[in-house]
């Protein structure tokens, strides 16, 4: 099997309306998806961070491939291979790239993550593009009346007495969702969403060192962000 880009796809979906309208500023989205691509890569081991830098792991295990006679090859699609997953390998392999800071990374991600999910998650059919009827732009419509699981899952799982084993990429994904804005959204019941938020914060502390580093980056990214727009 292939990367999954779990974190990614999830961010993706819950970002968006049911009609696949951008929930926050694209701005945001752009900057806690490329946290989300970060993460994704580092739960398959593919990049690390380490002192404030990111570092590369092992390299992406190769998927089959079906072409259009039939025939399967092993190797990376050219939508998976570019440039979410053997592309960033390659940039982080490079000379010099451990020089490079996880603020520099996002910076670099956030630039072309929302094109190229958007793009993936159109070919794998989890989405719908249409078009802006009286502007440039496109809706990212989801095609599955349950695009929003992940948000039920992660709310149902904070809210149980099972809370402490919560998945790695459901937390680096509440952290996110959080970070952008956006836990209220899955946290629909009031009475326990302080308890959940408290829960979650627990999580985020008993993360492992990347990825904890990966979600303060991202929130002093986001933070930064928003102080120069202002």
């Amino acid at each position: 099997m292939g990367m999954t880009l779990s974190i990614c796809d999830d961010l993706f979906q819950l970002a968006h309306s049911r009609v696949g309208i951008l929930r926050i500023r694209e701005q945001t989205f752009r900057y806690t998806l490329a946290a989300a691509v970060l993460g994704d890569l580092i739960l398959e081991e593919v990049a690390t961070i380490d002192d404030g830098h990111v570092h590369p792991g092992k390299a992406p295990r190769a998927e089959p491939v079906l072409a259009t006679d039939g025939r399967i090859y092993r190797g990376w699609t050219p939508v998976r291979e570019s440039p979410l997953t053997a592309y960033l390998y390659a940039a982080l392999t490079a000379d010099n790239a451990n020089q490079r800071t996880v603020r520099t990374w996002l910076d670099y991600i956030a630039l072309w993550a929302y094109e190229a999910a958007a793009r993936r998650l159109a070919v794998d059919g989890k989405v719908r593009q249409v078009p802006f009827m009286l502007r440039r732009g496109t809706y990212q419509e989801p095609t599955d009346v349950k695009y929003d699981i992940a948000g039920v899952r992660i709310a149902h799982t904070l809210g149980t007495a099972a809370w402490k084993k919560t998945p790695r990429c459901d937390v680096v994904l509440a952290a996110l969702l959080s970070i952008a804005g956006l836990l209220d959204d899955i946290l629909v019941y009031p009475d326990t969403a302080g308890m959940c938020r408290d829960r979650l914060t627990t999580l985020i502390s008993e993360l492992p060192p990347p990825l904890k580093a990966l979600v303060k980056e991202a929130k002093a990214a986001l933070d930064g962000k928003v102080l120069a727009a202002r």
